[in-house]
């Protein structure tokens, strides 16, 4: 394996040719034994339905033997699940989200796990999430084409950098995916730089829930509808640390899939929205099981600081 000079330096050269999206990984003409991360290779994906809610069945592209003998039914909402930096398959994210889903619906979840790109350095993790965007995206037009599914029926959610590759991933797939959920997206040059914002255009309806704005945190709105609950910024029970924040966006959506809580005020501007003072009539509840397609608007809620979050 490489180390992180060497990774680095075979960032540049792609980029000195193409956009992140368009790169041909790996590099021709470089031993893949000295590429730290392929997502051909090493990216993983675990299916959990309420037939299999504790042990999961991996799926890999192409397989179609692995496919037809698991648990997936086309006829099912599909969620895929995306963490993020320093994430894996084992993460409180999908320990929180898998059992959530499974109770609120009968569903496929599906978590992605591309651990072995997921480095501690954002910017070579942020390119290698483009990367695993972009096979995540292969992955799933093969799922839907072979078993029937339609896009619209997926719900792509992630953390993070897994919600910036959320919706990264949906636009792969020409916006066809009904529902994107982004969880605290993150921002700064280093990020922008190779992965695009959200945008509403990206799926049928992004949602974005905003926890640590001031800090990691995305503060403008990125989707249709985004959510600031408390103001975005500090989270009831967190004391002001930033991982605690952006985990909370998890616990409120993890709980809404399970409750139908937390109702949002409609507010004028997102600066509104971080300062609380959000009047307008308009009610709308974050998260959920279904999309909220052709929703739209910027939302302001207060929580619990102990579960249960939701003061509804």
């Amino acid at each position: 394996m490489v180390g992180t000079k060497v990774a680095l330096l075979l960032l540049a050269v792609a980029s000195a040719s193409a956009l992140p999206e368009d790169i041909t990984w790996p590099p021709a003409g470089i031993d893949t034994d000295r590429i730290p991360y392929i997502p051909s290779r090493d990216n993983e994906f675990h299916l959990f339905t309420r037939q299999n809610p504790s042990l999961s069945q991996p799926l890999q592209i192409e397989r179609d033997s692995l496919l037809f003998y698991s648990n997936y039914r086309a006829d099912r909402r599909t969620v895929l699940l995306v963490h993020d930096i320093r994430g894996s398959a084992t993460s409180s994210f999908n320990a929180l989200l898998v059992p959530a889903f499974l109770s609120a619906a009968d569903v496929n979840v599906i978590i992605v796990d591309w651990s072995a790109g997921a480095f501690s350095h954002v910017y070579l993790s942020t390119f290698y999430s483009v990367l695993s965007g972009n096979f995540v995206s292969r992955f799933t037009r093969w799922l839907a084409g072979r078993s029937g599914a339609n896009l619209e029926d997926f719900h792509i959610v992630g953390l993070g950098l897994g919600g910036l590759n959320a919706g990264f991933i949906a636009r792969r797939l020409n916006s066809e995916v009904g529902y994107v959920t982004a969880l605290d997206p993150p921002q700064g040059p280093s990020i922008t730089a190779l992965l695009p914002p959200l945008n509403p255009t990206v799926s049928k309806y992004t949602e974005v829930i905003h926890t640590d704005v001031g800090n990691r945190g995305y503060q403008q709105p990125l989707g249709d509808v985004d959510f600031y609950p408390n103001g975005g910024a500090y989270m009831p029970g967190c004391g002001g640390d930033s991982e605690c924040n952006r985990n909370r966006a998890v616990y409120y959506f993890a709980e809404s899939l399970v409750t139908g809580g937390f109702e949002g005020t409609e507010c004028e501007s997102y600066r509104e929205a971080l300062a609380g003072n959000c009047f307008l009539s308009g009610r709308l509840n974050l998260g959920g099981i279904e999309p909220k397609t052709g929703s739209k608007g910027v939302y302001y809620l207060q929580t619990n600081a102990a579960p249960p979050f939701s003061r509804d």
